[in-house]
């Protein structure tokens, strides 16, 4: 709803034609329909057993070929929305003159989740709104420098203070082991639950997650000797402005907003204390 809400503000801004304003808050409304419960925390595991991911059962929903009918196919229709559109915005993967909102390292998506997630961590940062950046993203004709900038600084805080922080991985580390040390419990079905629907049915998962909020200073008494040595992924990601790239038009974004990836691998051991 809040990327949705951020679709319409730079529609409305720049006076976006009807049809495509339409697609692009709906692709908004919908960009996130396929997760499963807990987001991206088991999905790798539904993706190694079952073959789920919430690319495909977002794609799935829209076109009807889910479990849950053709209502949303039915409500495009009637608009006169193009759910390949709708897709395609998704999946970056849209080539029409609003893909950039989309597909940029900036995008509606990121704004809207960052500041979000920031929200949750503590008082309002410095960045201000993402609606108000959004406005001036419109205004600008390109995109606005300032705010981008100090989005991005946001962006690289958020991943390295709450997203990859320690308690995190810790967290999915464990639901995951638990997913797999108990497989046959689960079913493709599963990542088509709701939340709440999915705690009523793996408990124990749960009552392992809160062992890791409770006693994570102690967690080598509470966990399973062998999920000790399960192989944590780990990813760090740093976010950098390249000063060197003038923003002239939102083409630019990419090329100014930059990333450096790290991958390796860590035993769970490592990660608890105690």
């Amino acid at each position: 709803i809040g990327v949705a809400k951020l679709a319409e503000i730079y529609a409305i801004e720049i006076d976006m034609e009807p049809h495509a304003r339409r697609t692009i808050v709906c692709a908004a409304l919908l960009h996130d329909l396929g997760h499963g419960p807990l987001s991206h925390t088991l999905e790798p595991v539904f993706e190694e057993y079952f073959g789920i991911n919430h690319h495909r059962t977002t794609r799935d929903i829209i076109t009807g070929a889910s479990r849950f009918g053709s209502q949303i196919l039915d409500i495009l229709s009637e608009h006169n929305v193009d759910p390949e559109d709708v897709i395609a915005l998704i999946d970056g993967e849209y080539t029409g003159a609003h893909a950039f909102l989309f597909s940029s390292a900036i995008n509606l998506d990121t704004l809207e989740g960052i500041t979000r997630c920031r929200a949750f961590v503590g008082p309002r940062s410095a960045f201000g709104s993402a609606s108000a950046a959004v406005r001036r993203w419109a205004a600008s004709g390109g995109f606005p420098k300032n705010d981008f900038d100090d989005f991005w600084a946001l962006k690289n805080s958020v991943y390295n203070l709450v997203i990859n922080a320690p308690i995190g991985r810790l967290l999915d580390t464990v639901a995951q082991s638990y997913m797999a040390a108990n497989i046959d419990r689960f079913a493709a079905d599963d990542f088509l639950k709701t939340e709440k629907s999915f705690r009523a049915s793996h408990k124990e998962l749960f009552s392992y997650l809160n062992v890791v909020l409770k006693h994570e200073g102690e967690l080598r008494d509470h966990l399973p000797r062998s999920w000790l040595q399960v192989d944590v992924k780990i990813n760090d990601r740093t976010f950098f402005v390249d000063n060197s790239v003038a923003p002239e038009s939102a083409h630019e974004i990419n090329a100014r907003y930059r990333q450096t990836r790290a991958r390796y691998s860590v035993k769970l051991e490592e990660l608890v204390k105690g």
